[in-house]
């Protein structure tokens, strides 16, 4: 006979968890600074010879995993360069039971990607499943400014849609004027998805949609200029009965959810976007706002707790992405107000710690 907690539905079984999970008062993210002090507190290296650390060896440290994506048996970014000690594992198998298996859950584990958003995915799945999990904010590009080791990093003129010139398009405070190219946000209230899976085992369960999610996923964030072209370009054609230069039919603007606190929505924000704290985005009420069959894009104020939220959601069957960076990849600022003040600047949240690389320093997991 079923339990009572195995006879509730998939859905509600991971909206427990993952409302669980953002209310427990955990760390979502830790800084290069963080991390790198507690490799010397584990391990008595510093500087050159952090290259040393090895969490096998050093048992009190974290357990460090780079999830960036390998093409190959042999992961080009990783052995280019990477944090002493990290184990590889790419952020499509996180939730293989072959890398949970591989993953102690007395031990802190510290997932990092090229900038933070993707690893933000996979620490938020590692930690819906019990694992003590924090995300390294700005991935290894707050870590070194190697080149070869961290391409992808943050640079505001480049990766930021509205310059100042043009920041009028993020308006700020209840003043939303410009809604026309996103769903109108209306009180309506929406059913659940449809979670299917076997929950007699629950984390079990949310283990096999995990890994069905991450396996799947092609594209786990969007980058702001693609929600641009969304919002500007092909829901005007749309509406007007075009298609793409394809020839295909355009979708309908996604439904944008910001998901920073309410100072720092009232800052400014994207024109037409729900607003829910991140802590309170798997509340019944909340959810009920949120449509199952269009396309959600979250933001947060860098990309970091959106890209976590994004992959709880589509755990329980939205269909989510991140914006990569968050609202500092929209705009820059508006008159008087920066509106992501913690935007990453290198000068500040680059360390430029010890990386090792090439096939010598790989570290492998054993269980």
């Amino acid at each position: 006979m079923k339990t009572e907690r195995a006879a509730k539905s998939g859905f509600e079984v991971c909206r427990l968890a993952a409302d669980a999970y953002l209310n427990s008062g955990r760390l979502l993210d830790i800084c290069a600074r963080e991390l790198y002090d507690s490799l010397v507190e584990a391990s008595g290296y510093s500087g050159d010879d952090i290259k040393y650390y090895n969490p096998q060896r050093y048992t009190s440290g974290p357990i460090i995993v780079d999830v960036r994506t390998s093409d190959s048996e042999m992961p080009d970014m990783y052995y280019a360069g990477h944090i002493p000690g990290a184990w590889h594992f790419p952020w499509q198998e996180i939730a293989r039971p072959k890398t949970l298996e591989c993953l102690p859950k007395g031990r802190r584990i510290v997932v990092y990607s090229g900038n933070g958003q993707t690893g933000g995915q996979a620490a938020a799945v590692l930690g819906l499943l019990g694992y003590d999990a924090v995300n390294l904010k700005w991935g290894i590009s707050a870590w070194t400014r190697d080149a070869d080791a961290a391409p992808g990093r943050y640079e505001k003129v480049r990766d930021t849609v509205w310059q100042e010139g043009s920041a009028y398009r993020t308006v700020t405070g209840d003043n939303s004027i410009f809604r026309v190219h996103s769903p109108a946000v209306t009180e309506a209230i929406y059913p659940f998805p449809s979670v299917t899976g076997d929950f007699d085992d629950e984390m079990a369960g949310m283990a096999a949609l995990a890994d069905a999610y991450l396996s799947s996923c092609r594209a786990p964030n969007l980058a702001p200029p693609e929600l641009y072209r969304r919002l500007y370009f092909d829901v005007d054609s749309a509406v007007s009965g075009q298609s793409s230069e394809k020839g295909h039919p355009l979708e309908t603007a996604p439904l944008l959810l910001d998901v920073r606190e309410q100072e720092a929505y009232r800052r400014g924000f994207i024109p037409g976007s729900l607003h829910t704290a991140w802590n309170d985005v798997f509340k019944e009420r909340s959810l009920s706002r949120l449509p199952p069959d269009s396309q959600i894009v979250v933001y947060s104020s860098t990309g970091h707790k959106g890209a976590q939220v994004t992959a709880l959601l589509n755990l329980l069957g939205y269909r989510a992405a991140n914006l990569k960076w968050g609202i500092a990849g929209w705009s820059l600022a508006l008159p008087g107000a920066e509106i992501a003040p913690g935007r990453y600047v290198e000068a500040k949240d680059c360390m430029d710690y010890r990386i090792v690389s090439g096939f010598d320093a790989f570290v492998k997991c054993t269980t």
